[in-house]
């Protein structure tokens, strides 16, 4: 078992709770703008897919993948200043690969086994072509291609965790 020791601050004295407390307080200031932009481009995303689903009656283009793409449209169309930086970078890193994650485990794997083989060959090959597609679309629009995976995996799970049409279409 490791020891955990207090760092000293630069007067040499160990940190106390408040000074623990106020670096706690300065590092959630120094996000909060950040995260606030993208909280907000978070609801818009909500709306957009909320009005998609009035009007169509599904979400063909989820919310997580509108998020990401108004805020690349966002970052190209306005150079952000630095106090938002630290936030979207929170937000691009922990907060969206949490999203992500929490999306592709929303597939059931007992449904798509249940499915039956062809069904299942059918998904894999679509989901890889498609993720190829993504790729070789941002390398013609000089997009990175990570960005293209990131969107991609959105897509391409996201129809295989639908709780509303889990048991097919004809259900």
């Amino acid at each position: 078992m490791i020891a955990r020791t207090a760092v000293p601050d630069r007067s040499g004295a160990a940190p106390t709770g408040s000074r623990r407390a106020s670096a706690w307080a300065r590092a959630a200031a120094s996000l909060l703008p950040g995260l606030l932009l993208c909280l907000g481009l978070t609801v818009v995303a909500q709306a957009l897919q909320a009005g998609e689903e009035h009007l169509t009656g599904h979400p063909y283009v989820e919310a997580l993948v509108l998020a990401i793409l108004l805020g690349t449209a966002l970052r190209t169309a306005w150079v952000l200043g630095a106090r938002f930086k630290a936030g979207i970078a929170f937000s691009a890193k922990q907060v969206l690969e949490v999203a992500v994650t929490l999306l592709g485990a929303s597939v059931s794997l007992g449904a798509i086994v249940a499915s039956g083989p062809a069904l299942l060959a059918g998904i894999v090959g679509a989901v890889a072509l498609t993720i190829l597609a993504s790729c070789a679309l941002c390398r013609i629009l000089g997009l990175p291609v990570r960005m293209a995976l990131l969107i991609t995996s959105g897509n391409a799970t996201g129809p295989l965790g639908d709780r509303d049409h889990r048991d097919g279409p004809n259900s």
